[in-house]
């Protein structure tokens, strides 16, 4: 089976302020789903670089569940990247 971890109506954007946001612990998941977190300048800046890294700038405002296979296991790895990243070192606000 082809199973994806995806949050149904998060952006592709989303998916990633959503991991960076666990990987800092600053904000329970719930406050992101319910989209009641606030975005920094910050956060925005890791997210949209993780965007770029990926080559999937363009879909950043595209719903997940909109995307291909293929395209929503990108989104899977920029979320996972930032997420293994926790307990390695940490150079500067790159994600990668």
């Amino acid at each position: 089976f082809q199973r994806l971890e995806v949050f149904v109506g998060l952006s592709v954007l989303e998916h990633l302020l959503v991991a960076d946001r666990a990987h800092r612990g600053d904000a329970p998941l719930w406050r992101d789903l319910a989209r009641l977190s606030r975005t920094t300048p910050d956060e925005l800046a890791r997210a949209e670089h993780m965007l770029d890294a990926l080559g999937i700038r363009d879909l950043a405002d595209k719903p997940v569940e909109a995307l291909s296979l293929g395209r929503s296991r990108l989104v899977e790895l920029g979320r996972g990247r930032r997420r293994r990243r926790a307990g390695g070192r940490h150079v500067g606000s790159q994600l990668l």
